[in-house]
């Protein structure tokens, strides 16, 4: 569980490459993250890798906006 939390978050911090090089993915890597919010039919039972599916996803958004996507 601590894994994938670590790699939700950083998956966020590799949006400028992403965005380069893998633009394409991006609608499948919100996607994931989505997929790990609390409610979801997929969710992980566990609270602490809903709560960093959430912050991933949230902080993917911000970079996203920050580089004009």
């Amino acid at each position: 569980v601590i894994a994938r939390s670590c790699a939700a978050l950083g998956l966020a911090l590799l949006v400028p490459v992403l965005v380069t090089s893998r633009r394409e993915n991006i609608p499948a890597i919100l996607g994931t993250l989505a997929a790990g919010l609390p409610g979801s039919r997929t969710a992980d039972e566990s609270q602490a890798l809903q709560f960093h599916s959430g912050l991933a996803l949230g902080m993917f958004l911000a970079w996203l906006h920050d580089e004009r996507v």
